[in-house]
């Protein structure tokens, strides 16, 4: 049946597939894939494979594929499927496996996938006689809420698929938000990317009311428009938009707002509402009056239209915190308006974790929720590189610019090589306070060692240079605008490795989180 689900996997319009294929069914499958002109990339982890096929699915809609082989092979995928788990990313996994009825004297890379896998996968399937293993498999990975499933390649009489349906006829709608709306004078709305996959960004867009939306769904409302306030942590300090607005709200509604998708779940001063799929139990800390049913919207968005309140209030907060940002020295808000100058605005950005990435939540402005890539819910090191190397395959008429951070650059290096291989337009940064800044900055604030916060010997100049990769150092903002000037995107990668000072790097995030 390896045909079959090669097949399934061509006709359902999927270009790529990830992975390191054993001598086994995952090698069989790779066959069938490339002769039904799915390309395969054969990556140097399977972690980073799962990110890679993630990322696919997050750009595309449509599930990524990976694939392995058995225990082993299983195991060093988990770290890509956890990331994918925890930020909602479509993927199906093929992994070899072992058939029930082998004994288990046979143990020669044995595991139990599903108990090693439990927390973070959807649903494991098997391969089917019967039906398209494949196309349920892909729409229950795509189905609320997106995330990981498996297929062991093993075959059997029939599929032993049991995805759970829901029942959305029976949900209960409640009129308590629309009386709340009668009441309001200045509603807010935080969006999470339930909003961006249930499609209500035209409708939001009409709205005229501060608008703020997860870092999942950063870009669900173009951020240059006059309402977009940015987005919503949980934790935002006095120059955030969260801060400022939110405090003057008198009602907000949350869409799909999930304790998942902030850094900290807290009551809001003003009373709060949320909207989102009913089967999902994820809105604990907000002290929500209560949570209707997406059924609701269309009528709240009706009431929604005849409100009209905070542009001023969001020009004014967004330009102090350009303000705070602009420092005299070199840091990477101005790297990120460098490439804003450079690529006028036809260019994606992919971020790692760290200040840095908190620099770019608030001050990268993004026109769509694909314009932006980062590991937003799980904060999960080392993801920048593979998701950046995937976007690049995904989409080659734009430029994708990735940004490292000195802790999560060495984690996923060997997949450079990828990016030399293909000549993908791919702009990788270092962004280098020569150690962990923002553990740093707790280490120094508790009076504890920061010895283990500090890299000996930062610089991976050499090491790109050795994957073929063009490579150089620059300090300061002149030297980094000369360095992405002379790159033509589709000549291939170029590595920039941008050294800032340490302190001035701890201090930059201070009025933000």
């Amino acid at each position: 049946m390896i045909d079959d689900l090669a097949y399934d996997v061509a006709h359902s319009g999927i270009k790529y597939a990830f992975g390191i294929p054993g001598s086994g069914r995952s090698l069989q499958l790779v066959h069938q894939l490339l002769e039904n002109e799915v390309q395969f990339i054969t990556t140097h982890f399977e972690g980073s494979a799962a990110l890679m096929a993630g990322t696919i699915g997050r750009l595309s809609g449509q599930p990524g594929i990976v694939l392995s082989i058995k225990g082993p092979g299983f195991t060093n995928m988990i770290p890509g499927l956890t990331v994918c788990s925890l930020e909602n990313f479509p993927i199906v996994a093929a992994i070899e496996a072992y058939a029930d009825d082998i004994p288990t004297s046979v143990a020669h890379k044995r595991m139990n996938h599903s108990a090693i896998g439990k927390e973070i996968i959807k649903s494991f399937s098997r391969i089917s006689k019967t039906r398209s293993t494949f196309s349920d498999c892909a729409a229950y990975s795509l189905a609320e809420t997106p995330g990981p499933v498996v297929i062991e390649l093993i075959e059997e009489g029939n599929t032993t698929n049991n995805f759970p349906v829901s029942n959305l006829e029976n949900c209960s709608i409640s009129n308590g938000l629309l009386k709340a709306l009668d009441k309001a004078n200045k509603p807010a709305i935080i969006a999470g990317s339930f909003a961006k996959r249930s499609q209500l960004a035209n409708y939001l867009e009409d709205l005229k009311i501060p608008i703020f939306s997860t870092v999942s769904s950063k870009g669900l409302i173009s951020e240059t428009g006059p309402y977009a306030a940015g987005i919503y942590t949980g934790v935002g300090l006095s120059d955030t938009l969260e801060c400022q607005i939110l405090s003057k709200a008198d009602l907000v509604i949350g869409i799909g707002l999930r304790n998942s998708e902030v850094l900290a779940a807290r009551p809001f001063a003003s009373q709060a509402f949320n909207i989102d799929y009913p089967l999902v139990d994820l809105h604990t800390g907000f002290e929500f009056s209560e949570t209707a049913s997406l059924q609701n919207f269309y009528d709240i968005f009706d009431q929604l239209r005849g409100f009209e309140w905070g542009h001023s209030l969001i020009d004014e907060t967004a330009l102090q915190m350009q303000i705070h940002l602009q420092t005299s020295e070199f840091v990477p808000f101005h790297v990120y308006r460098a490439i804003r100058h450079k690529f006028n605005d036809k260019v994606r950005l992919v971020v790692d974790t760290g200040l840095f990435c908190t620099i770019a939540e608030h001050a990268w402005t993004s026109e769509n929720p694909n314009d932006f890539l980062c590991a937003g819910n799980s904060r999960y090191m080392g993801t920048g590189l593979p998701m950046g190397i995937a976007s690049s395959l995904y989409d080659r008429e734009i430029p994708t610019v990735v940004a490292l951070g000195d802790g999560g650059i060495g984690m996923y290096i060997a997949e450079a090589k990828i990016a030399s291989q293909y000549q993908l337009p791919l702009l990788i940064l270092l962004l280098s306070d020569q150690g962990f800044g923002s553990i740093r900055k707790e280490a120094i604030t508790q009076n504890l060692n920061t010895g283990p916060l500090l890299m000996d010997n930062p610089s991976w100049v050499r090491t790109f240079e050795s994957f073929n990769i063009p490579a150089m150092q620059v300090t300061n903002e002149a030297e980094f605008s000369q360095a992405i000037s002379n790159w033509v995107p589709n000549t291939g990668p170029l590595f920039i490795e941008c050294v800032f000072d340490p302190n001035v790097y701890m201090e930059m995030t201070d009025k933000l989180r």
